[in-house]
């Protein structure tokens, strides 16, 4: 299975007070929000990021090994995702950016207007419908692998 790497991007260069306050919102949830793999992150100064999505196995303190369910794996994912996709919402919306994503460096949508585009919004739904579980098991989904967290 791929990692299922999560590129984002502002498709126009943004002010740097913009960036800024982006990056202080991005920074508060990377603290506040428990991340399934990776929180979302962006290179310095500029509006590019990435997230991995799939974790697929971890290894615990006692040297054993877990591997994740596929479909534990893919609600998880589909959790990150869709947060990952609402902060950016937010930011276009409030900060005017319009975003591109892309997954493993395939292009797989758009955030104009605070809106996701149709393909993304697909996407998220695809993920979501291969779990079969329903959203409100991700909290306790998160405590029964806090072991991934090393």
């Amino acid at each position: 299975m791929s990692s299922w790497i999560l590129e984002y991007t502002a498709t126009e260069p943004v002010p740097a007070p913009v960036v800024a306050q982006v990056e202080a919102a991005a920074n508060t949830l990377i603290q506040t929000h428990d991340w399934w793999t990776e929180p979302l992150s962006f290179a310095p100064s500029r509006l590019v990021g990435s997230t991995t999505l799939f974790l697929g196995s971890y290894s615990l303190p006692d040297g054993g090994y877990v591997v994740v369910p596929r479909d534990e794996e893919f609600l998880l994912v589909w959790g990150d995702a869709k947060f990952i996709v609402g902060c950016l919402s937010e930011w276009s919306a409030e900060f005017n950016v319009s975003w591109r994503l892309e997954m493993d460096g395939n292009d797989v949508g758009e955030i104009t207007g605070g809106k996701p585009s149709t393909g993304l919004t697909e996407l998220l739904d695809g993920i979501y419908s291969i779990s079969g579980l329903p959203p409100n098991q991700i909290p306790e989904l998160l405590k029964k692998h806090v072991a991934r967290k090393g």
